[in-house]
């Protein structure tokens, strides 16, 4: 994406929608108070300041963990004495009234000068910002409604990397900010597509395969991926980045997990239980493994890792909440979980790399690179549904299960996930990662064939049902995938 922004062109790989969104928030004839956020490493703060920073007026000031009020103060009195005031000392600002006061009247006295020249205010890492007794959610709420928001020319950016904060405190707030928002922005991790555009960008050329293979355990995550190299296969990336004691990602994980939640513990326990179910839990399983009452606690710990991008949720076939299904859906969680965490140190005091080739040839690699497949699959439903001719079609996506009684003859059956169209078909999607076409076997058939009768028979549906088998190689044609295969999805069509 390039755009000419005050005069200057700006180009930033693989957001192409997020940057034509801020072009025309920049041009607004109004006000804007506008909440960006999204997973830890995503990009926010670059997209933001690379978009705003030519402003003639750009104020940024970033919270710092973990850091108290004064000092969190004394970076905000630097940013004004730098913008505002030509680096001249101010006396020393005590609370954010005082802030807020010296910001708007500068504010305000820049705006009657050039009534025309947006001016940007950038908070970023909001949550950090808000300390014990800080009163600053307050105190933004009474400024932005008594004096910014009458500033046409302000473009007010509150960013945060903790989800269901800036959802809570102001998409969804209840107090004086209640509907203020003039635009919420999540920025998601990077698409396959997109994540091969930004390695493009610096010269890492890799196949559709290969980008699939790197994404497998970095995920769409533009910092990660910005540490691979030129001239490295994915699996020596991968080596590089995750499997010595000074790679970027090895202890990547416990640090990302502090940094975003409180009590950070029982979210680990949780994904803990995720990463040894292949195909996801219900809350109850999570519940009775995680020993959390499956009450409000389980709830607000699901729902603050789903709106940080960690875990995703699927609703039943049926509509019967209590059967909603989670599961991990960020790539480099789940290889943290299942290869770094558990990886021998001895191992990486020698060759990281020969470990994880060593590794990447084994079965168990397999196994656990179908499971992630399905993830991604998920991630990329939109890619499935104009694969299927079906974007235009009303189509609800969700997932089926089935236990037979006990006692009962027969076994259970489980649909990992389906879209329920509007005209009249339902399509069942199995997803397969292989290094080759897939051969359906008798056996696959049959099961595959048992599978749709079972779904038939419980769900009673009238719809007619349709098989899509998604595979990264396609499916080798032969007597078993005839009549039964409606349609092959390949990772050409996820790209």
């Amino acid at each position: 994406m390039a755009q000419l922004v005050r005069g200057r062109k700006v180009s930033i790989a693989g957001r192409s929608s997020e940057g034509k969104l801020l072009y025309r928030l920049l041009h607004s004839k109004d006000a804007q108070l506008i909440v960006v956020y999204g997973r830890r490493r995503v990009g926010k703060t670059h997209l933001i300041h690379e978009f705003f920073r030519s402003c003639r007026t750009y104020f940024e000031v970033s919270g710092q963990h973990h850091s108290p009020m004064s000092v969190q103060l004394g970076h905000f009195q630097r940013e004004l004495e730098r913008v505002f005031y030509d680096n001249a000392r101010l006396p020393l600002i005590r609370t954010w009234e005082e802030a807020f006061e010296l910001l708007a009247h500068n504010l305000e006295r820049r705006a009657r000068a050039a009534p025309s020249q947006p001016m940007v205010v950038f908070f970023d890492e909001l949550p950090w910002l808000v300390t014990r007794r800080s009163r600053l959610l307050a105190v933004i709420d009474h400024c932005w409604n008594a004096r910014l928001s009458r500033l046409r020319n302000l473009r007010f950016v509150v960013c945060g990397s903790a989800a269901s904060f800036m959802i809570d405190k102001f998409v969804n707030a209840k107090g004086g900010l209640h509907n203020r928002v003039t635009q919420r922005l999540r920025l998601e991790p990077f698409s396959l597509a997109e994540s091969q555009q930004m390695l493009r960008s610096r010269g890492v050329r890799l196949g559709q395969a290969r980008v699939l293979e790197l994404y497998m355990a970095t995920g769409g995550i533009p910092f990660y991926l910005n540490y691979v190299r030129k001239g490295l296969s994915a699996a020596q990336s991968v080596a590089e980045l995750c499997f010595s004691e000074q790679a970027v990602l090895y202890d990547e994980y416990p640090r990302l997990f502090a940094s975003l939640f409180t009590h950070a513990e029982a979210h680990h326990t949780i994904v803990k239980t995720l990463a040894k179910k292949r195909g996801g839990c219900l809350r109850s399983e999570i519940a009775a493994a995680t020993g959390l009452s499956s009450g409000g606690r389980l709830a607000k710990r699901l729902r603050e890792l789903e709106e940080a991008g960690f875990v995703t949720s699927l609703a039943p076939y049926g509509k019967r909440t209590k059967e909603t299904s989670y599961r991990i859906i960020d790539e480099y969680v789940s290889f943290y979980m299942k290869w770094i965490r558990s990886v021998p140190k001895r191992a990486l005091r020698g060759s990281g790399a020969a470990y994880w080739l060593a590794k990447a040839q084994g079965p168990g690699y397999h196994a656990w690179a179908g499971n992630t497949f399905e993830g991604i699959c998920l991630r990329h439903a939109g890619k499935l549904r104009t694969a299927l001719g079906i974007e235009h079609v009303p189509s609800q996506m969700s997932g089926w299960r089935y236990r037979s009684p006990k006692g009962a003859a027969g076994r259970g059956a489980q649909v990992d996930f389906l879209f329920d169209r509007d005209d009249g078909i339902i399509t069942i999607c199995e997803m397969k990662y292989t290094d080759k076409p897939f051969t359906i076997t008798k056996k696959y058939a049959l099961e595959l064939k048992r599978k749709i009768t079972i779904f038939a028979e419980q769900t009673r549906t009238r719809k007619d049902i349709q098989l899509a088998l998604v595979t990264t190689r396609g499916v080798k044609s032969n007597i078993w995938s005839e009549g039964l295969v409606d349609r092959v999805i390949t990772l050409a069509d996820l790209f």
